[in-house]
């Protein structure tokens, strides 16, 4: 299995260990190869390790293909583009590539993209205030408008997702946040659990 993603795959403030670590039992799967690295956006509007690109460098015999992304191209304001755009500075053009290449470099396999959680009272470097999912970047999109970019493409493209925007991790209050975030945006271990499960029941089901 691989699995492709940023930070949160990654298992950033968590010791490295993310929901990619604490799968493997529950689908049982004979390898898992993480591809998860912070910063990391769908498109190369910004140089942070886009997968767009990097994609094309993962384990050609994996079975199961499961994207986590698009909270990162959020943060930095990528333009979203048209739904046809071929071109990899937009999202929805960097989403096609991905997509697309995905589907040609894997004919036989088997799908799943994880939209973006949302952010809760989310410190991040780049912005000058608390990031919430509900806040507009500086393109004036929201976290919701690429997260229905992605479930656009996954449906064009006949691939599965689960969306983690509206059955994720809740964060309102304080106490919720703590419970399963570290920081608003990042998992704790308790919260890679919960999204393991949630991967795993669902890749179950194809």
């Amino acid at each position: 299995m691989n699995c492709l993603g940023d930070s949160i795959t990654e298992g950033y403030k968590n010791r490295e260990i993310s929901w990619a670590d604490k799968i493997e039992p529950l689908v049982r799967a004979e390898k898992i190869n993480k591809y998860g690295i912070g910063g990391s956006t769908v498109s190369d509007y910004v140089d942070e390790h886009p997968m767009c690109i990097r994609y094309s460098e993962m384990d050609d015999s994996a079975d199961f293909i499961v994207i986590f992304a698009g909270n990162n191209d959020f943060t930095r304001s990528v333009p979203m583009g048209e739904p046809n755009d071929t071109n990899t500075k937009t999202f929805y053009g960097a989403l096609n590539t991905l997509l697309s290449g995905l589907r040609e470099k894997y004919p036989n396999g088997k799908f799943l993209y994880v939209t973006p959680l949302r952010m809760w009272n989310y410190a991040h470097p780049k912005w000058n205030e608390f990031v919430e999912y509900d806040k507009k970047n500086k393109v004036g999109k929201t976290l919701k408008d690429y997260r229905d970019a992605i479930i656009s493409r996954c449906e064009y493209y006949e691939i599965p997702y689960l969306d983690l925007y509206n059955e994720g991790l809740y964060g309102r209050t304080e106490k919720t946040r703590n419970a399963v975030y570290i920081d608003g945006l990042h998992p704790n271990d308790e919260g890679h659990n919960i999204i393991a499960s949630k991967i795993a029941g669902k890749l179950k089901m194809q």
